[in-house]
């Protein structure tokens, strides 16, 4: 991932900081593209050759044989959940959002709409209507369901419902099936990991430390563009939306994840200090404050308080 600086069309409809078509894409900052060609120097890459040996090594020897096929099985799972999201999800959707902008400009242009984005909110048949001229929904009732949509969107969920579950029951599977759910479900448990017993310390990926300009991006609706070359990233999470502007920032640190969550994975290949699993970041860190994240330690540190 890190050594290919060629963008293609798929990645120009990939959106950001959402895998909804209410959030942009990348063809829609063109100041962000910018500032991504200008910083990334393919020759600056830290990503190495994956070497599972130093891991290994500390592994007993009589636990070799079983570390090796979990591993194997963890590579498998990744493979598995990952490999279709491009072309199954972030393409498809990007493109319905371009589509549906399209829609927006011309309702707009018809006095239809007040905001192009307001698309996103009609129903299909609604939106055949209003491009043949009809007069429902108004542009006011729209726009009320943008606001409501937004709003919904600074809600903060709970992570689950009701009681959990046990796992399926593998050995009932095909023998394949079984070894590819029984993959997948480990590596969700690794990608969702715990968080830390103090407040702003977590799960450290990679090595070293850094400190830089704190750029918060508190939900799906910040604005990408405000992110600068160098910048500390805090987030309640990561996607591969973030991946065309992870190459941009100096240190990630997220309030949820485990050690194979997005941002554990991207901050390897990346040689980027990271932790995930902060407790409470998102609270505690200040937009624009200078920020230390160890990623030996596993900690957040605002400097200068």
């Amino acid at each position: 991932m890190a050594s290919d600086y060629q963008y293609s069309r798929q990645d120009y409809c990939h959106h950001l900081n959402s895998d909804d078509v209410d959030c942009s894409t990348l063809h829609e900052q063109p100041r962000l593209q910018f500032n991504i060609l200008v910083n990334l120097d393919p020759a600056d890459s830290k990503e190495a050759a994956v070497d599972s040996g130093p891991v290994r090594g500390r592994v007993p020897v009589d636990e070799r044989e079983r570390f090796d096929t979990l591993l194997g099985d963890a590579r498998y799972g990744l493979r598995q959940r990952d490999d279709n999201v491009g072309l199954r999800l972030n393409w498809p959707i990007g493109l319905a959002r371009r589509a549906l902008l399209e829609i927006g400009h011309r309702l707009v242009s018809a006095g239809s709409l007040t905001a192009a984005e307001h698309a996103i909110c009609l129903e299909p048949g609604e939106a055949a209507a209003l491009l043949r001229g009809k007069a429902e929904p108004s542009a006011a009732d729209v726009a009320e369901r943008a606001d409501q949509r937004k709003f919904q969107l600074t809600l903060d969920p709970p992570s689950s419902l009701g009681p959990e579950e046990e796992p399926p029951p593998f050995n009932v599977l095909p023998k394949p099936m079984g070894r590819a759910t029984a993959a997948v479900m480990a590596l969700i448990d690794a990608m969702q990991g715990a968080h830390g017993e103090t407040l702003l310390t977590g799960v450290g990926v990679g090595g070293g430390d850094y400190t830089g300009r704190a750029c918060v991006m508190a939900g799906p609706d910040d604005d990408f563009d405000r992110i600068e070359p160098g910048d500390v990233l805090i987030a309640p999470f990561t996607s591969p939306s973030f991946n065309s502007v992870v190459p941009l920032v100096g240190a990630i640190a997220v309030q949820e994840g485990g050690v194979m969550s997005h941002t554990a994975i991207v901050a390897r290949e990346f040689g980027i200090p990271a932790v995930v699993g902060v407790n409470g970041l998102l609270g505690e860190i200040r937009d624009g404050e200078a920020d230390r994240v160890d990623a030996a330690a596993g900690s957040v540190t605002p400097v200068g308080r």
